[in-house]
C-alpha cells in the first residue's frame, strides 16, 4: 500500500489513481473507480484536498450511526458574507439552520420541526401537482421529437414543487432556480470579485423575497409547507423557528430538494436508456419503476460524498484518525461494495428488496435525508409519466458518455439529449 506523510509527518495510505476532478471520466461512476481502494486502501488520504476518504459500506454506515464521533458541523462549507454587504445580509441563507450541517441538540430541534413538512400526508398533498408538472413539461416538447431530458424535464418538476412548498408560485421558478444555483456555487466553488458581489445582491433579493412570503403566511396561512413551519410553536406557545431559520430551511428545500431530485431523475433516464433493454423492460412491467428508482440511487446517488469531522481519536480500517480529522463518507463507493451488494457493479432491476432498502444514498440514522419522502415519488411519477407519453424515448447519441457536473460532493447530469417519433403521440 502506497503512503505519503501528512503535515505532522505521519504515514498516510493513499490511492493516487482517484481524483474525479483531475480524471473527469471518473465522475460518471466514482464507485467503480474506487474498487481498488475498497480492497487495498479502504480509508485513504487525498493529499491534494487535505481530506480522508472512507470507502467501505460497513465503515460509512457506522459513521452515519456514530454522530457523536463524526460531527456534521463542517458539512456545509460556505464563506462569510463580504464586509461590503454585512449590513444587508447577516449570513448566506444556505449556511443557516441546515439540518445536514448541525449536530445535536440543535440538529434535533430543527429537524423535529422541519420534518413536519415532509410527512407522507404532505407528499400526498403534492402528488397531483407532480403529475400535473410532469405532463406540462412533456407538453412543451413532445411535438418536437427531441428534448434535453435534464434541463427540460428532470430539473423542472422538483423546482416547481419546491416553489409550491415554499408558498411561491410557478411564475417565481426562474428566480428560485437562480437562487438555487447561487447557493450551490457558494458550497462548491471559491467565488471572488464581481461574481461574489453579484451573488450577494441576488441573495439579498432572496432574503427579502422569503421575508415577504413569511409575513404573508403569518397573516394568511395556507396548506403549504412554509405555513406549517411559520406557525410551528414551542411548548410555551412561542414561534419555534426564527425568520432566519425559516429562510435557511427554505434555502435547503431549494438546494437539497431540487438539485438532488432533479439529478436522480436525469441519471435514472440515462441508465434506462443507455441500455434500452432496461427501458423496454420497465415499459412492459410498471412494477419495475420502484426498483429502477432505488437501483439508480444505489449505483449513482447524486450526493457523492458527505463531509464529517472526527470529534475524538478513532480507528477505521487499521488507520488511527485523531480528533479534528476531516473525512469524506464516499457514498458511491459504499453503495458499490461487493461485501454488501451482490454483483454490485451491475444495474439490476431485479435486485432483492433487502439490498435495495439498504443503500446509503439518503444516509442512515439521525441524518437520514429529510426530503426522501418527496424525492422517491417525484422520480417514480416522472418515469411513469414519460413511459405513458413517450414510450419510444431513446438517447440521441447512445454511445456518448454521461456529462456529469464536476464536483467531489454532488454530481447530476448536466444534459441528456433524447429523441422519439413525435407522430406516435
Amino acid at each position: 500500500m502506497e503512503t505519503v506523510k501528512d503535515q505532522s509527518g505521519r504515514e498516510c495510505p493513499v490511492f493516487h489513481s482517484f481524483d474525479p476532478l483531475e480524471h473527469t471520466e471518473q465522475l460518471a461512476d466514482p464507485g467503480l473507480a474506487l474498487e481498488g481502494a475498497r480492497a487495498d486502501a479502504p480509508l485513504f488520504f487525498m493529499e491534494k484536498y487535505g481530506l480522508w476518504c472512507m470507502t467501505r459500506y460497513e465503515d460509512v454506515r457506522e459513521a452515519f450511526r456514530d454522530s457523536e464521533t463524526y460531527s456534521n458541523a463542517s458539512t456545509i462549507r460556505v464563506p462569510d458574507v463580504p464586509p461590503e454587504y454585512a449590513d444587508k445580509l447577516a449570513h448566506f441563507p444556505v449556511k443557516h439552520a441546515q439540518p445536514a450541517g448541525l449536530d445535536a441538540p440543535e440538529h434535533t430541534r430543527i429537524r423535529k420541526i422541519a420534518q413536519q413538512g415532509f410527512t407522507q400526508s404532505m407528499v400526498r398533498r403534492f402528488e397531483p401537482n407532480m403529475h400535473e408538472f410532469a405532463n406540462a413539461a412533456i407538453d412543451k416538447f413532445i411535438a418536437d421529437g427531441t428534448a434535453d431530458i435534464v434541463t427540460e424535464f428532470a430539473e423542472v418538476i422538483p423546482m416547481q414543487i419546491a416553489a409550491l412548498m415554499l408558498g411561491a408560485s410557478v411564475e417565481d421558478v426562474p428566480k428560485l432556480r437562480q437562487w438555487n444555483r447561487d447557493s450551490i456555487d457558494l458550497m462548491i466553488e471559491t467565488l471572488e470579485g464581481q461574481r461574489m458581489f453579484d451573488l450577494c445582491e441576488r441573495m439579498i433579493e432572496f432574503d427579502r423575497f422569503m421575508r415577504d412570503l413569511i409575513a404573508e403566511r403569518k397573516e394568511q396561512p395556507t396548506d403549504d409547507v412554509l405555513s406549517l413551519l411559520v406557525h410551528a410553536e414551542t411548548e410555551d406557545g412561542e414561534p419555534a423557528l426564527s425568520e432566519g431559520e425559516l429562510i435557511g430551511l427554505a434555502s435547503v428545500t431549494l438546494t437539497a430538494g431540487t438539485d438532488t431530485t432533479g439529478g436522480l431523475i436525469g441519471r435514472m433516464f440515462y441508465e434506462l436508456l443507455s441500455d434500452h433493454s432496461r427501458w423496454d423492460e420497465v415499459l412492459a412491467d410498471r412494477e419495475l419503476i420502484t426498483p429502477a428508482v432505488e437501483e439508480t440511487l444505489r449505483m449513482y446517488g447524486i450526493v457523492h460524498t458527505l463531509l464529517r469531522t472526527t470529534t475524538r481519536e478513532v480507528e477505521v480500517a487499521g488507520v488511527t484518525l485523531p480528533a479534528g480529522t476531516p473525512v469524506l463518507l464516499q457514498l458511491d463507493s459504499a453503495n458499490h461494495d461487493g461485501a454488501r451488494f451482490e454483483d454490485a457493479e451491475k444495474f439490476d432491476l431485479h435486485r432483492p428488496k433487502a439490498e435495495l432498502a439498504d443503500h446509503l444514498a439518503f444516509g442512515k440514522g439521525t441524518h437520514f435525508c429529510i426530503g426522501a419522502p418527496f424525492a422517491r415519488p417525484m422520480a417514480k411519477i416522472a418515469l411513469e409519466t414519460m413511459l405513458n407519453r413517450i414510450p419510444d424515448l431513446a438517447l440521441a447519441d447512445p454511445g456518448a458518455a454521461p456529462q456529469v457536473f464536476p464536483s467531489l460532493f454532488v454530481g447530476g447530469l448536466t444534459s441528456l439529449e433524447a429523441v422519439w417519433d413525435p407522430k406516435k403521440d
